[in-house]
């Protein structure tokens, strides 16, 4: 049957690359159970367009060496692939010429077992599982980087697209034999639809507590958080509730450990743990103010780029950030003018002054249409005309960012 279709100008007469059924093997550098990020949605997404989606992991099986599990996910058309034991993974990480040498081995045998060859290869994979794309030949290959490389590898894998959220991401590719195209972070199909919401009625999503609360939304075990600067805005602020939703139990660092619990002791500070996306719409409207807040010098890709950001605009709620690139003169969020979180204590004080005149019904409108303009069906339409163009053999520059370059036959 054909797929969910994705508008097409009548006057071009054709029909879009990802409107027929494809099979796609989706690589990621993260399990599919535990907490959804840009990988996540854009398989869900696909899958509920009605492709056969493979969500591929390099984990640990429970059957032991060599062996690969395909398993159902909750989402119809989208399998789970796991197909690395120990062992494989110890070669990946420390005998990485024997790992690339056994790459051809385990591709076979992923296909043996998935059944079915791919269409596409759509890699998210920055910790490299497989260094060339090409083991995947004839599939259309596409690399989609959404995190920063491993230091010492550029984002060449002999891919025939290129999708990438910033220049930054685009380190060893050739413009001119491979097309690239620029696209944000997505927003997942709960904060849109609220998006949606916000926009029509924003007066109705204001705040009017005596009690700002601040929320922070994510995986508080990565990497980079600036946990002494929050730990500052907590104890700097004891008439604001911190609320800070995401899991602990991954911290490996002994100092941010301590101040993570240090933290579930203060008062105005309430630590949750994972809560499901839709319960964290629903507590939306609770929030005055969000935060973003990691440590650039220990997390450089923080200052590009991070996908939590459009979640929280989609709510319609002001944002205190670290420096983020790509909202630099947008007026979108409240953050230095520099890498250093310094000023962060001094803006959160002066935004929270006046809380009403930060969330007017006009600025929370702006803030959720721009979220909503990024959504996941959004940005997939936007690589549908990117695909379709090149697989016809346009090779123009694309109106979306799309950079031309020498086009390859492929199926259609």
């Amino acid at each position: 049957m054909p797929c969910a279709r994705s508008p097409v100008d009548p006057a071009q007469g054709m029909n879009m690359y990802l409107d027929q059924p494809r099979t796609i093997y989706l690589i990621s550098p993260q399990p599919w159970d535990g907490f959804k990020v840009s990988k996540h949605h854009y398989a869900r997404a696909l899958a509920e367009m009605g492709h056969s989606v493979f969500f591929i992991e390099s984990g640990p099986t429970t059957k032991g060496w060599g062996r690969i599990e395909i398993t159902d996910s909750e989402i119809p058309n989208l399998k789970t692939v796991r197909y690395a034991g120990y062992m494989f993974r110890w070669f990946r990480f420390r005998a990485r010429g024997l790992y690339d040498a056994l790459g051809p081995v385990k591709v076979r045998q992923l296909e043996r077992a998935i059944g079915v060859r791919p269409d596409i290869v759509w890699d998210f994979d920055n910790l490299f599982q497989f260094r060339s794309l090409t083991l995947f030949d004839p599939a259309l290959k596409i690399f989609h980087p959404v995190d920063s490389l491993v230091a010492g590898w550029t984002a060449a894998k002999d891919q025939d697209l290129h999708i990438a959220l910033a220049q930054e991401f685009t380190d060893g590719v050739d413009p001119d034999r491979t097309p690239t195209l620029f696209v944000p972070h997505g927003l997942n199909p709960a904060h849109a639809a609220y998006a949606r919401e916000v926009v029509s009625t924003p007066a109705v999503f204001s705040t009017a507590a005596d009690r700002p609360v601040v929320g922070y939304v994510g995986n508080l075990s990565a990497d980079g958080i600036d946990w002494p600067m929050i730990e500052r805005l907590v104890r700097q602020n004891p008439e604001v509730t911190f609320r800070l939703i995401g899991p602990t139990g991954g911290l490996s660092d002994p100092n941010e450990r301590s101040i993570a619990e240090r933290l579930k002791d203060e008062p105005n500070c309430e630590m949750p743990g994972l809560v499901p996306v839709e319960k964290v719409v629903e507590q939306a409207g609770e929030i005055d103010l969000w935060l973003v807040c990691y440590d650039i010098a220990r997390r450089p890709d923080a200052a590009i780029n991070t996908h939590k950001v459009l979640e929280y605009l989609a709510t319609g709620k002001a944002v205190l950030s670290n420096y983020i690139g790509a909202y630099e003169g947008t007026g979108l969020l409240h953050m230095p003018a520099t890498h250093s979180n310094d000023d962060m204590p001094s803006i959160l004080a002066r935004v929270l002054a006046d809380p009403m005149r930060t969330n007017t019904a006009e600025e929370m409108a702006r803030r959720a249409a721009f979220a909503f303009e990024h959504s996941y069906a959004a940005n997939l339409e936007t690589m549908n005309r990117f695909l379709t163009d090149w697989v016809s053999g346009r090779v123009d520059p694309d109106p979306d960012g799309a950079t031309a370059g020498k086009a390859a036959q492929v199926p259609a």
